[in-house]
């Protein structure tokens, strides 16, 4: 039998099964100059399929839109046919329109503005290019059941709080979307603080007493801590975990009530308590209180409000203080001796400084305080520490004409207290910044080593620092009149 008759049988068997033991058959006889033979033969066939050179112009341009950015560059090495397809004047339109929107100019390159997000990321100075968030990332819109209105809003490590109108607290949990919420006394909340799954808010009702609302997500159950005679609520403290929190609250030393509103507190006649309350019995009762003195001036604190009336409040993760304002008064002696000269003349100094407190773990309080000389026009507006450390702190100061504005860099320093158990620490500038003018500021958040500025809820200033508080970009006083970057 001739090979073209065999051939001819071989094409004619149709079953898979009995052409796969012919060809076992045939392999396991062969002798070994065979076998590299037919390898040769073998490695010349290409069973690849080339699916984007063959597709039309019009369907890569459907496809480019779900591909990152990066990815069109790293595309162009594949072959020739790939990077004359992605390097297409048409295609990268479409790939940098889906990333940064439809105000991208027809001059923009691509390679051109992946060198411009490398340089910025280095703190390079250099054209920084409006980058919206992936827009084909998920998106979640978080309405309330009425549609009704909101007072204030409020996100934390998992959780997004907002107060209503109609005296109800919304929560949504945004890792998972699920939605509940509780009845609260008042609208006007005095402390709003989120955790972990934890919930805590403050209400001040009269002189007499005031109210705090413990909620857990995850059990759905809320529950009403009445503190009488403690009405000034200064701080709370959330745990994340444990259904606890902790409060500082100011009261007189004699147990009678008082408006803080009206009257400073002043250490002679009056004092700080700190509260710890657990849940026993289903409910929360205090399970803990202790008595510290107030380490402040002599005139004492009052409480700082903003240009609406409305109280300053100072958060942290998990904690949450009134931003107090404290006015300290003493005596300057110039003079080298003045012991035989009784109508000597001592002049008198002023010092201006907010105050917000924390909680340390071993239930000491640490008063935060930064001060202010009394010619300064500008009034201190806000003192806050990043979350996830305490290298870098921050306050912007905002003078009596609203437009003058300074962000002030520094960190904390130990200082001497009055007061046994407690510690007093005072804001050590280290770098100023001035932004442009403004009519107001909305957010001002920091983490680490990274500052952000934000205001008039459509622009974004971002300041990156080295290790000598050194900003990156042309962040300096003389460019106040040219148009600062943007993202």
């Amino acid at each position: 039998m001739d090979s073209v008759s065999i051939l001819e049988a071989f094409k004619a068997i149709s079953d898979k099964r009995s052409r796969e033991e012919i060809l076992n058959e045939l392999v396991g006889s062969l002798r070994s100059d065979e076998i590299r033979q037919v390898k040769s033969r073998l490695n010349n066939i290409k069973l690849q399929c080339d699916v984007v050179a063959g597709l039309p112009h019009e369907i890569v341009t459907m496809v480019v839109p779900h591909l990152n950015v990066e990815d069109v560059v790293v595309f162009r090495r594949v072959s020739k046919r790939w990077n004359e397809i992605f390097t297409d004047t048409t295609v990268v339109r479409t790939a940098l329109r889906t990333h940064t929107g439809q105000n991208v100019t027809h001059s923009e390159s691509l390679d051109a503005l992946i060198r411009r997000r490398f340089r910025a990321e280095r703190g390079y100075p250099a054209t920084v290019v409006t980058m919206p968030h992936d827009i084909r990332g998920k998106w979640e819109a978080l309405l309330t059941p009425n549609r009704e209105g909101l007072a204030s809003v409020l996100v934390s490590d998992t959780l997004i709080s907002a107060i209503s109108q109609r005296g109800y607290c919304h929560v949504w949990k945004w890792p998972t979307g699920e939605f509940k919420s509780f009845r609260i006394p008042s609208p006007s909340v005095t402390h709003h603080v989120a955790h972990g799954s934890k919930i805590l808010l403050s209400f001040e009702h009269s002189k007499d007493f005031s109210e705090v609302v413990h909620f857990c997500f995850d059990s759905g159950l809320s529950r009403a801590v009445t503190v009488k005679n403690s009405v000034a609520i200064l701080f709370v403290s959330l745990h994340a975990s444990e259904d606890q929190f902790s409060l500082i609250s100011a009261c007189k030393t004699s147990g009678e009530p008082f408006d803080y509103r009206e009257q400073p507190l002043c250490r002679e006649d009056h004092k700080l308590q700190v509260h710890k309350f657990s849940v026993h019995d289903n409910e929360f009762v205090c399970s803990w209180t202790q008595d510290q003195d107030l380490p402040c001036g002599r005139h004492g604190w009052r409480l700082s409000k903003d240009r609406h009336g409305v109280d300053r409040e100072c958060r942290h993760p998990s904690q949450s203080s009134r931003l107090l304002w404290s006015i300290y008064e003493y005596t300057i002696d110039d003079s080298e001796d003045d012991e035989d000269d009784v109508f000597s003349y001592k002049p008198t100094a002023r010092e201006y400084s907010s105050v917000h407190l924390s909680l340390e773990a071993n239930d000491h309080i640490t008063v935060h305080c930064t001060y202010q000389a009394e010619h300064s026009n500008f009034i201190n507006a806000y003192l806050d520490r990043p979350g996830q450390g305490t290298e870098l702190m921050f306050r912007y100061t905002k003078g009596t004409d609203d437009r003058k504005f300074q962000v002030h860099l520094g960190s904390e320093i130990l200082t001497r207290s009055s007061a046994s158990t407690t510690n007093v620490l005072s804001f050590n500038v280290k770098r100023w910044l001035f932004p442009p003018p403004i009519d107001d500021c909305t957010t001002i958040v920091a983490d680490g080593d990274f500052l952000i500025f934000w205001y008039r809820y459509d622009d974004m200033y971002i300041w990156c620092f080295d290790e000598n508080w050194e900003p990156s970009g042309p962040l300096k006083k003389k460019n106040l009149g040219r148009r600062w970057p943007r993202i």
